[in-house]
């Protein structure tokens, strides 16, 4: 089965930059046909916003892609979440 990869906010205000992550880009492409993006990112305003994005990648079993790793550091801990920084190389 293959992963299925949860993006976080950052992940997708960083194709509005004019000079973006090439990294994050291409694992983008890469991987386009197995990312989701939830509800929550459009209007995230408030860190609970990221326990809510959290629960969406642990409920179904996806893979969070986020560069904000701290903030969900707690979960990933105490979890069974699983987190990918796809603006560092492998």
């Amino acid at each position: 089965m293959k992963p299925v990869y949860l993006l976080d906010t950052n992940v997708i205000s960083e194709f509005t930059k004019p000079f973006s992550n090439k990294n994050l880009i291409k694992k983008v492409s890469e991987t386009l046909d197995c990312c989701a993006i939830c509800s929550t990112v459009w209007q995230e305003t408030v860190p609970y916003s990221d326990s809510q994005i959290a629960a969406t990648a642990i409920a179904n079993n996806m893979i969070l892609v986020t560069h904000n790793t701290e903030d969900f550091l707690p979960l990933v801990q105490n979890s069974i979440l699983h987190v990918e920084d796809w603006w560092e190389e492998e």
